[in-house]
């Protein structure tokens, strides 16, 4: 094997591959800094598993540079009878020392575009955060502006007689308002939650919220005949002032609406959530019709 030959191959191939993994790194960053998205997602991942198996063989070029030049001074020290001259000695240090520091460089260059590619890494995870929020916000007020549309239609179906007979917890009456809140849901867009939230009848209970059963348009079926049509929810009070007071004023005719990210029992605006008075036959807010829909169900789906 001739040695010679091996090192200058060798040292040029490190030459050359880490001059190439320098300027895809300075690139790299250059791209996630100024938000140029130069490539796709799938080619910036290429991209990625390229550099790194650059790296890789650079730091393997390296090793075999630098054993094929210890071998070659062995060789040469050998033919020598071990016996160099001051000459030859210090020739073969100065070999030594420089290829050290070429080797420190080199593991200076792996360490600083690790360093780099981490931090640019954070960078498009923070990057790719903010985007996946803004969609998030996005698809939450398209998804909640069709919603509301929805359950003003809605609220002008529900009978009047029926949301007084909910309110006073008329147990006659609840497969009929089962089937009713079912049939909301059924023809809703996005299939959104239903519910039915009214002052509770019996203490200590101030609220109920009550939900339709998923059989409950099938009356002929055995199991849901033999159990509730509705499912009921008392409530002795809401933890959060600002729901309490929220639902107060609703129910005292108020028309009010929450900010986005706001978490209650009753009223939860972290994912879409819509809401209108029904009244009875006297006038008076008898109940709150109520629908809610996990936003990855809704436009962020459709897409």
């Amino acid at each position: 094997m001739n040695l010679r030959r091996v090192i200058r191959f060798s040292a040029s191939f490190v030459v050359w591959l880490l001059s190439a993994t320098t300027v895809g790194i300075v690139a790299f960053i250059a791209d996630e800094a100024f938000r140029w998205d130069l490539l796709p997602d799938w080619l910036e991942r290429i991209a990625g598993v390229l550099l790194s198996a650059v790296g890789l063989i650079a730091g393997c070029a390296l090793v075999a540079c630098l054993t094929a030049s210890m071998a070659l001074v062995a060789m040469s020290l050998g033919d020598r009878g071990g016996k160099a001259s001051a000459e030859e000695e210090a020739k073969a240090r100065r070999g030594r020392v420089r290829r050290w520091w070429i080797a420190a460089a080199v593991v200076a260059v792996l360490v600083g575009g690790g360093f780099a590619l981490q931090k640019a890494d954070e960078w498009r995870g923070k990057r790719l955060e903010a985007a996946r929020r803004e969609r998030h916000k996005a698809d939450y007020f398209a998804t909640r502006d069709v919603l509301a549309s929805q359950v003003a239609f809605l609220a002008e179906k529900f009978p009047a007689e029926l949301a007084d007979a909910a309110a006073a917890g008329d147990a006659a009456r609840e497969r009929e308002l089962a089937e009713l809140l079912a049939s909301f849901r059924a023809s809703s867009r996005f299939s959104p939650g239903v519910s039915l939230d009214v002052r509770a009848t019996a203490a200590p209970y101030a609220w109920t919220r009550m939900r339709a059963v998923s059989c409950a348009l099938e009356p002929r079926d055995q199991q849901c005949e033999e159990k509730s049509p509705l499912e009921r929810v008392s409530f002795v009070d809401l933890p959060e002032r600002w729901e309490r007071d929220t639902v107060a004023a609703l129910f005292e005719g108020a028309e009010l609406d929450v900010p986005h990210g706001r978490s209650g029992v009753l009223i939860d605006t972290r994912e879409p959530c819509v809401w209108r008075a029904i009244r009875g036959t006297d006038g008076s807010v008898r109940a709150l019709l109520v629908l809610r829909v996990r936003v990855q169900t809704g436009l962020a789906k459709k897409k």
